[in-house]
């Protein structure tokens, strides 16, 4: 059905141009100028986040290489190295871009620079997809306020956009969006003109050109989505499922249509062909193989069997019946024939429902599970109003008399439900589905602003009222007076809707986005000179130029050859690509969790006897600690090596003078006893407390778990009799504990092996104790 009811939408391509180009400036000032000062720090620039410091260093080997990348990086997860695990796309950009500013050889500065521009300039580019997606499902009004609300809206999109998160997932986002926008426009076209294989030829000539150009720029935009991240198996999955609804819709309403098979196979070719030379670097290069074989066999798969059901006469159900035995069917035949990929398969969907040592990854979270309870303060930091209102929008949209039924809003709003089923899997994939919940957000203020309601308030407003003295009776008068109210009137209704619409996305998304824009970068004072003086007063493990060197792979399964001069850093994964890419040393773990078990293993030892070993293996020359994985990050050290943190530390409630309870945080010696502890926290010193604590504590479970109340507290001046009182109490609900983390529990040897080689300026409060942000310590041991 056709609407034909007056509507509030902005005329004209000035406006239009104007509307779109003022989004993006308000996006490049949100991410360029509000987190400027945490970006560019005394001529350095700070990278936000743990990733982009590893695209950066393969952007340095870039702008020596180009356009080549290594093939393999020794700098990082020592003794093996790794296959760099990224596709190339957002490298080539950034080097690219770089080269062109520095006239051929740029220097560290303009590269830096330029890396730092990088996301905040594509990601108020993305605007430009998201406005004609809008506007192509429901109308320029639809388009501008999507523009406008991905602008400013706050949450993953925004900090993967900001200044100095030099990472590919906002290429990633930006060509998506562009991939669905012309794949949308390629299916409408090529439906309306009637587009089949029978009359291609004919229709190339005619109305049907313009598909197949909007088919090869989608399969364009598509390759180069897939050149941007290895995980684009995901917008190959929406093309799976939307061949697959729209083959059963189809078949259900005994439609005959070819423009499925015809837009996604040959966007699916031409992607395909440009991913290829890089498919065998993969390291899933059978499943990626197979993706794009399936990909591109779905929607021919699905129109030979819609002609053979229609011979045998079929209903719908035996259709889907039919369908759903030949997707077991042929799981099964890849699970025997290709293991691996089957195998890789499974590992992708595991991937998707995190659980274990990845759920101390904040970005793996569950979107309103974030700590394993449920919460929605995530989701509102994240999407704001704007989330709850894309809700509405998918319904408003699908069951709405005004939106078109055309089979791009069915590309849509399966796209959308993926993504959305993604966020709420993972909080991460934010950065895909603001996108969709700008443009749903976009058609609800568009529904709502063209509705009968307001549209006759736009007449209203619209209407020319004659001025009273050209009223020639008193009844012209009156009448003019009422036509003033009733304008009057409309301009207040009308504004009062705007102001609501305002107050309820615009100004939280705002205010929340600035907050995510002015959040400090995670590099601090304290590691940045710590980089600075590993990069400077430590030896060169592989030569003066190694860092940009390419290198060969060795082999699967091969670890590097590295030199007699190599050597290791043992720092917490978090740090990894820090070291790599801001001192040119080589981390033994990373961010890509490369390493992570084995460092967690090394800082929970218990003794030097039991942690020694470890660096020997790994060739570590120095060793670095700070307070963030000490003390406030220390369960995830603990997840990763297979431990609980309620081994090292609980949570005790304490009545306090007036009888109230509250919560302190008790150490155990496991937790003084660890090569972490032992090196931050004493600085590889002996210790003796000056009295020894122990506990006795009632446990009684609830909703949240067990809980330990402390009943009665006793001290002892030597550790001895504290441990003969626990010998002979026979209780087992005594403890020895300590209150201060930077006071140990239990008598404490000195760490022969280790020297303090450095510590930073930088200091901070823990406990009282004014401390170094971060040490290094060498390692001395045979």
């Amino acid at each position: 059905m056709t609407d034909t009811s007056p509507r509030l939408r902005p005329t004209g391509r000035l406006l239009t141009i104007a509307v779109v180009a003022g989004s993006v400036a308000v996006a490049l000032a949100i991410r360029i100028l509000w987190p400027y000062d945490n970006v560019f720090v005394d001529g350095s620039v700070w990278f936000r986040g743990m990733d982009p410091w590893y695209h950066m260093r393969l952007v340095d080997s870039l702008v020596q290489n180009f356009p080549h990348m290594t093939a393999f990086d020794p700098f990082t997860w020592y003794p093996h190295g790794i296959e760099p695990p990224f596709h190339p796309l957002a490298g080539w950009l950034i080097a690219g871009a770089a080269m062109l500013a520095g006239g051929g050889t740029p220097s560290p500065e303009v590269i830096n620079t330029t890396g730092a521009l990088f996301p905040a300039a594509l990601g108020a580019l993305a605007i430009v997809p998201a406005y004609f997606i809008g506007r192509h499902l429901y109308g320029r009004l639809a388009g501008a306020v999507a523009a406008f609300l991905l602008a400013i809206l706050p949450g993953e999109f925004l900090s993967r956009s900001l200044l100095g998160f030099a990472d590919h997932h906002v290429a990633e986002a930006f060509f998506a969006t562009t991939t669905l926008l012309f794949l949308m426009l390629a299916t409408e076209r090529a439906s309306s003109s009637g587009l089949t294989l029978q009359n291609l030829r004919r229709e190339l000539s005619t109305t049907g050109r313009s598909a197949v150009v909007y088919t090869v720029i989608a399969g364009v935009s598509l390759g180069l989505y897939l050149l941007a991240w290895r995980g684009g198996l995901l917008l190959l999955l929406i093309l799976v499922l939307y061949a697959l609804v729209r083959g059963i819709a189809d078949y259900a309403k005994g439609q005959s249509r070819d423009d499925v098979m015809l837009v996604c196979c040959g966007a699916v070719a031409i992607g395909g062909l440009m991913v290829s030379p890089i498919v065998a670097t993969h390291y899933m290069s059978d499943l990626y193989v197979l993706a794009v074989v399936a990909t591109f066999a779905m929607p021919v798969a699905m129109r030979l069997l819609s002609v053979g059901a229609r011979r045998r006469g079929w209903s719908a159900k035996v259709f889907v019946a039919v369908l759903a035995g030949g997707a077991a069917a042929l799981m099964l035949a890849v699970a025997v024939a290709l293991p691996g990929a089957f195998t890789n398969a499974l590992k992708a969907v595991d991937f998707m429902v995190p659980t274990g040592a990845s759920l101390s990854i904040t970005e793996m979270h569950p979107l309103f599970l974030p700590s394993g309870r449920f919460s929605v303060d995530i989701a509102w930091t994240n999407f704001v109003t704007v989330l709850p209102a894309s809700l509405v929008a998918l319904v408003v949209l699908w069951r709405s008399h005004r939106s078109p039924r055309g089979n791009h809003v069915t590309l849509f709003v399966v796209w959308s439900l993926v993504m959305l089923v993604a966020v709420l899997s993972q909080r991460r994939f934010g950065y895909y589905y603001a996108l969709n919940a700008a443009v749903l957000t976009g058609l609800l203020v568009a529904w709502i602003l063209e509705s009968g309601w307001c549209a006759k308030q736009a007449v209203a407003l619209a209407r020319r009222v004659p001025t009273a003295t050209r009223a020639n009776s008193k009844a012209e008068r009156r009448a003019v007076q009422t036509q003033r109210a009733q304008r009057r009137d409309a301009t207040l209704r009308l504004g009062a809707v705007a102001a609501v619409l305002s107050v309820a996305l615009v100004v939280p998304s705002v205010t929340m986005a600035r907050n995510f824009a002015v959040e400090p970068s995670l590099m601090t004072d304290g590691w940045h000179e710590t980089l600075e003086w590993l990069g400077s007063d430590t030896p060169e493990p592989m030569g003066e130029n190694a860092y940009y060197e390419m290198y060969e792979h060795p082999g699967a399964g091969v670890d590097f050859d590295y030199p007699a001069s190599a050597y290791s850093i043992m720092a917490w994964w978090d740090y990894g690509h820090w070291i790599t890419g801001g001192s040119h040393r080589i981390p033994v773990a990373n961010p890509f969790q490369n390493g992570a078990s084995v460092a967690a293993g090394f800082f929970l030892a218990q003794s030097e006897g039991e942690g020694n070993p470890v660096l020997q293996t790994l060739d570590s020359r120095f060793v670095v600690v700070d307070v963030k994985t000490s003390v406030r990050t220390f369960h995830g050290v603990a997840a990763w090596a297979g431990h609980d943190r309620t081994e090292f530390f609980e949570v005790y409630d304490q009545r306090t003078a007036g009888g109230e309870l509250e919560s302190i945080v008790l150490y155990y010696p496991q937790y003084y006893n660890c090569m972490l502890v032992r090196l931050y926290n004493f600085s590889a010193q002996a210790s003796q407390p000056e009295e020894f604590t122990v506990v006795r504590y009632s446990e009684s479970s609830g909703v949240s778990g067990s809980r330990k109340e402390i009943l009665g507290v006793e001290y002892f001046p030597s550790y001895k009799e504290a441990l003969s009182y626990l010998d002979e109490s026979g209780d087992g609900n005594l403890r020895l504990v300590s209150a201060d983390p930077m006071v140990s529990a239990v008598p404490l040897e000195e760490l022969n092996d280790y020297s303090l080689a450095f510590e930073s300026s930088s200091r901070t409060m823990v406990a009282g104790h004014l401390v170094p942000e971060v040490k290094v310590f060498e390692y001395a041991g045979e």
